[in-house]
């Protein structure tokens, strides 16, 4: 029934080439063999070794602790609707939408009056000019 289907695209996303996108958390003893083994080579240094080796450690306890907040935010808004609603409001994408808006305008007037106050035209006002730099 399922001849000549191919099942493998449903693992991955449209467009990919299907090879891995990241790098494996998982340090299995064949790793560390591996890693080893290249480092009594020579082909990598003690460092490099010590070093992924900790990083898959530190990658583990960061998705570890992750986990666990995610859990613990879960079961405080399933108690408290109030910090749901709260929640919803901060992270609804209309709301980050009009809030990049609006920090973009501000940064973009404010970059407007920092380049004014540096630049050497005459057309400025002395006065403004010299209260935007603090002068008495």
């Amino acid at each position: 029934m399922l001849d000549n289907v191919n099942l493998r695209t449903r693992a991955r996303a449209m467009g990919t080439s299907g090879t891995s996108q990241g790098v494996s958390g998982i340090l299995t003893p064949e790793t560390v063999q591996s890693r080893t083994y290249a480092w009594m080579r020579g082909q990598v240094s003690g460092t490099y070794l010590v070093t992924s080796m900790a990083s898959v450690f530190a990658r583990r306890a960061i998705r570890a602790a992750r986990s666990e907040a995610i859990d613990r935010l879960t079961d405080k808004v399933l108690q408290n609707p109030e910090l749901a609603k709260e929640l919803l409001r901060d992270n609804n994408p209309a709301n980050r939408a009009a809030l990049a808006r609006r920090a973009k305008t501000w940064l973009g007037n404010e970059a407007s009056t920092l380049f004014d106050v540096l630049g050497d035209e005459k057309d400025h006002d002395d006065t403004t000019k010299a209260a935007m730099q603090g002068a008495r």
